[in-house]
């Protein structure tokens, strides 16, 4: 009995206490969010300027200028008390980290701050970025749930770029899952937007999914058209990886039509291809 009455006692303490250590364990507070100081050469940037100089430095993750422009970026939204610059100041931090709980971390505040307004990058980035942290953990119907969330956050804010990259993610994730019909109309959607686009990695990611899709869904002879633009616009822009790829997925398709000789000719390009 006496045992039984301290475990009543002092169970409310207990579970108290773990939920803070948990808190303190789950929660990866950064010291830059604190102590970082904005240098005077950039206390007069604008947050557009300052957006620009973000994006301008996203794919070099690991360099101080992309740190010292995001913890810029957050320390100014922090001051005006907005709720949208904030969430993109969140949303930059995210760029900054590579360990996924702090990435995350960043990401739910953007989307707390962001979740209830109509804004052009938020909260539809954050939950873009989101969608993209459950695909790596292969926890697929969370990560359709935030590209929907995403894509009617970008249809509200106006951001006709974020909504069609959210319809490619949602064509290959439909397609993933077995949805195909409902893929091609996704792997569409985005052709209609890239297909008069300047010709890059972009163009030939969209092509590549628009063929995949169609393959996938029994259209054959349509991916089939798209393969052979797919290789041709590849081979010209010296795109080596995507021409790869689009010979690999006509093998696949006149494998499907047991076009066996064909297949053979397909086969003899993909090897030329890796001998050069």
């Amino acid at each position: 009995m006496m045992i039984s009455f301290f475990e009543n006692q002092f169970k409310p303490f207990v579970i108290t206490v773990l939920i803070i250590n948990i808190h303190l364990i789950f929660t990866p507070l950064s010291a830059q969010e604190e102590n970082f100081s904005i240098p005077d050469s950039l206390k007069t940037y604008s947050f557009f300027k300052l957006r620009s100089k973000v994006n301008e430095w996203y794919f070099k993750r690991k360099s101080i200028e992309l740190k010292t422009y995001a913890n810029t970026y957050f320390k100014k939204a922090i001051k005006t008390n907005d709720s949208l610059l904030i969430a993109e100041g969140y949303g930059f931090l995210s760029y900054t980290v590579f360990e996924e709980p702090k990435e995350e971390y960043y990401i739910d505040k953007a989307i707390d701050y962001s979740k209830n307004l109509k804004g052009y990058f938020m909260p539809a980035m954050a939950y873009y970025i989101k969608s993209g942290i459950k695909s790596e953990k292969n926890n697929f119907k969370e990560q359709l749930d935030y590209l929907l969330l995403a894509h009617e956050a970008a249809i509200n804010g106006r951001n006709l770029g974020l909504v069609s990259r959210v319809k490619h993610d949602l064509g290959a994730l439909k397609n993933r899952i077995g949805e195909y019909e409902e893929a091609v109309e996704y792997a569409k959607d985005r052709w209609d937007y890239i297909k008069n686009k300047k010709h890059n990695t972009v163009y030939l990611s969209s092509l590549y999914l628009l063929s995949v899709t169609h393959s996938y869904a029994n259209y054959l002879e349509d991916a089939t058209v798209y393969n052979q633009q797919g290789m041709l616009l590849s081979k010209k822009i010296k795109n080596e990886s995507y021409y790869a790829k689009f010979i690999l997925l006509e093998g696949v398709n006149q494998y499907f039509k047991k076009n066996y000789i064909c297949l053979l000719y397909t086969s003899d390009a993909a090897d030329e291809e890796d001998s050069v």
